[in-house]
């Protein structure tokens, strides 16, 4: 395998994905750490959001672009387990904390009054969202 136009094609797609979600993300992050002090659940998720949105930028972006440059993974067996746990890790984040989000809102629709449960629910949410990433995960370090 040697490098080629697709390689690069790719190279160049996820370096800009890359800029584009460590801008954006690295935003609403900052922006939500400054604001601490005005706490909702609606910001708690958005943050958790942009945490999993991260990890899948800082890891999974980069990982995919030096693997298109090299054409091969040059950096051993542990390190390949590990990136593609974070790899798998990142998206099911997303996606688990995306389902919670509308969980949420389904409730807050259903269920209007009973908005003191709330809180409650969206951290019970959030922490099954991030077990069960982390389960899903677990495969990908598995010997073969």
């Amino acid at each position: 395998m040697t490098f080629n136009d697709d390689n690069l094609v790719s190279v160049i797609a996820y370096s800009c994905l890359f800029v584009i979600a460590a801008a954006g993300n690295l935003t609403v992050f900052i922006t939500l750490l400054r604001n601490r002090g005005f706490k909702s659940r609606v910001n708690s998720f958005i943050m958790h959001l942009s945490v999993a949105d991260l990890i899948v930028a800082f890891i999974m972006l980069p990982m995919e672009t030096a693997w298109h440059i090299t054409v091969s993974w040059k950096a051993g067996d542990f390190t390949c387990r590990l990136m593609m746990f974070f790899r798998a890790f990142g998206f099911y984040l997303s996606s688990f904390i995306l389902v919670t989000i509308s969980l949420d809102r389904y409730f807050s629709i259903v269920h209007p009054l009973s908005i003191h449960d709330a809180e409650k629910r969206g951290k019970i949410m959030l922490t099954i969202a991030w077990i069960l990433s982390v389960v899903a995960s677990l495969p990908q370090v598995s010997q073969t």
